[in-house]
């Protein structure tokens, strides 16, 4: 078989016009049958049910806007396979980490000093709303670190690429935990 020949006589031109009625209407068929993604699982689309984010939300964008609106500095953004790093005055990582169900895990760094202070007050600890508050001492050649873990179950497998009804939420997550950690910090140093 000569894929190249079969791929060029049966592809699909990405810009392609039709010229009359009947030949529109074979491309509606054609993507109708091929191209159309396949409904999602009910159990996603109950979820979705209960959100309402705007057609064409862009949570990548939202947690930006969100970051430099919270903490007052345009976050740098990096993204790996399942995770995200948030820099703004620190940096923050987040995950989807699989265990007994999947949980959205966001660590910040913090020196020796800020991790001595929050052992001191690690039980009246709040950096964001639904998350729980961990500190990790460093290892080996590490960083000290405060970790926020979601107290809520999610979905999605990947922080990446969260399903729809779940966007939101994580994106919310990652910049209510860098903005109370930064203002934390702040409060820390004025005291000085």
């Amino acid at each position: 078989m000569n894929l190249l020949l079969s791929s060029e006589n049966n592809g699909l031109e990405i810009a392609y016009e039709t010229t009359i009625e009947q030949e529109y209407q074979e491309l509606l068929e054609y993507y109708e049958r091929y191209l159309r993604a396949a409904p999602a699982p009910a159990v996603v689309r109950e979820k979705e049910k209960d959100i309402s984010l705007p057609i064409g939300f862009d949570w990548r964008k939202y947690l930006f806007d969100k970051v430099t609106e919270m903490t007052g500095y345009e976050p740098w953004i990096n993204e790996g396979e399942n995770y995200l790093q948030v820099r703004v005055n620190n940096n923050y990582e987040a995950t989807v980490v699989e265990g007994p169900q999947r949980v959205l895990q966001i660590t910040g760094i913090v020196t020796q000093r800020e991790f001595e202070e929050l052992q001191k007050r690690s039980r009246s600890l709040w950096f964001g709303h639904g998350l729980e508050i961990a500190l990790v001492p460093k290892k080996g050649g590490g960083y000290n670190l405060v970790q926020a873990t979601s107290q809520q179950p999610l979905s999605s497998k990947s922080v990446n690429h969260p399903v729809p009804a779940e966007q939101k939420l994580l994106a919310d997550s990652i910049a209510d935990f860098a903005s109370k950690v930064e203002e934390w910090k702040r409060n820390l140093y004025a005291r000085r």
